[in-house]
Formats: structure tokens, sequence, C-alpha cells
């Protein structure tokens, strides 16, 4: 009998109402849409007959995950908070060029210096939003809502790579020394919108969609910038 009043009390625990709980927490998984480092090709002259021609490539892994938690108030409205993982990578060639070419040979008469680094470095998100469910959270059933607020970047574990080759062709490696980021701490607006469904056992299954804009970029320099918008798609199991 004691075996039955266990197995009933487990069943009634996880068995609770659909409605939204005042607190509930569980795991969720995040992928962006848009690569969070940015590709491309910047050009300057650093000083007088030195030009620098900076390309990056991005890489990375779109997929991220965490944690969630969320605290239900008043009749329709929710506090959402979550901590994700993030992980990006990074290629980058830069060609500094010394002295002056003269335009009436083929040849190119400057010295190059190339740096070839591989990057990668860890991103740490902590998004809070305030949630507007469509109904009433002691009403039963499936409901969406929207949600905006802030949310805090902090960038860790920077790794790098580089390998150099000399004018006198030269091949210098290898140096470790970590890109600084522009912002190791940033901040940004986000806005989304999202449904939530719960299974015979009060799992509560949240797809979500979302963007983010950040208003500073966690690395900027030459060409190796993060980017400001980012768009995401989540998925929460909570309980």
């Amino acid at each position: 009998m004691k075996l039955i009043y266990l197995l009933l009390f487990c069943s009634a625990a996880f068995a609770q109402g659909p409605e939204v709980r005042r607190f509930s927490a569980g795991g969720v998984l995040s992928f962006s849409g848009l690569n969070l480092m940015k590709g491309g090709t910047t050009e300057h002259a650093a000083a007088t007959n030195l030009l620098i021609e900076s390309i990056n490539q991005p890489g990375g892994y779109r997929l991220g995950g965490g944690v969630v938690a969320q605290f239900a108030f008043a009749d329709r409205w929710a506090i959402a908070g979550s901590v994700l993982l993030r992980r990006v990578k990074f290629d980058t060639a830069t060609y500094a060029y010394t002295g002056t070419d003269n335009p009436d040979t083929d040849a190119d008469e400057r010295k190059l210096n190339l740096d070839l680094d591989a990057s990668k470095a860890t991103f740490w998100e902590f998004p809070v939003v305030l949630r507007r469910y469509s109904q009433a959270h002691s009403i039963g059933g499936r409901r969406w809502f929207w949600e905006g607020g802030m949310a805090f970047r902090r960038a860790t574990n920077v790794q790098r790579f580089r390998e150099t080759s000399t004018p006198d062709g030269k091949t210098i490696c290898c140096d470790d020394a970590p890109l600084t980021p522009a912002h190791s701490l940033t901040q940004g607006l986000v806005a989304g919108a999202g449904l939530q469904f719960v299974d015979q056992f009060g799992i509560r299954i949240v797809p979500e969609i979302r963007y983010v804009r950040w208003l500073r970029r966690t690395f900027d320099f030459q060409s190796v910038r993060s980017a400001a918008n980012q768009l995401e798609a989540g998925l929460s199991f909570t309980f």
C-alpha cells in the first residue's frame, strides 16, 4: 500500500494543471539564424607608406544552450531569465604592405608581412525579458506570448593562434596572445514572441523567436567585428 501511495503522490506532483506556474525552470536550446561574427574586408593606411588590409572569415557554432527560469505574476505577466552559452570561431588574414608600388611595372615593389590568425571565444549571454501572455495564468491550454527586455553578454576564454610570414620569406610560429575584445561586457535590447504547450505530465514546451540588438560590439578591430543584430530561435522545456 505504501508503494501505491508513493506512486499516486508522484503522479499528482507531475500531473499538475496546465496553467502557467508561479515559478518554473528548465533547459533551453537556442539556434542563431545569423552568424555571431561578421565577415568582410577592411583596408586603411596606418601610416605613410604602410597599408593594412584585413580579411575576416566567421565560423563557429550556431547552436547554444543553457538554463531558463520564469516567475509569473499578476494575471498574464511573467519575468523570464536565461543563461546561455555560445561559442564563436573566426579566421583572419592581415596583409601589411610597406613601401611604394611603382605603377609602371607589373611587379609589386612593396614588402608584405602576412599574419594568419585562428581565433575562438566563448559568449555567455544573460537575457531578461518581461512576458505578456494571451490569457490568464489560471486558464488551461496552450497560449502565446510576446516579450521584451534586455540582454547582457560577457566574452570569456578568448584564444588565438597566429602564424606570421615576413617579407624575407621566413615563417614565425606561433603567437598565442589572444585578441582583446573591444567590450568584454556589453548590453543589448531584446524583443520576441513564442508559444507555450503543456504535455500530460505538466512539462512546459516553449518555442520562441527573439531579436537582439547589441548596443556595443564585443569585437571591433579592423575586419574582426561581432554582429550587432542577432536573430535566434529557442526551444525550452520547463517544469
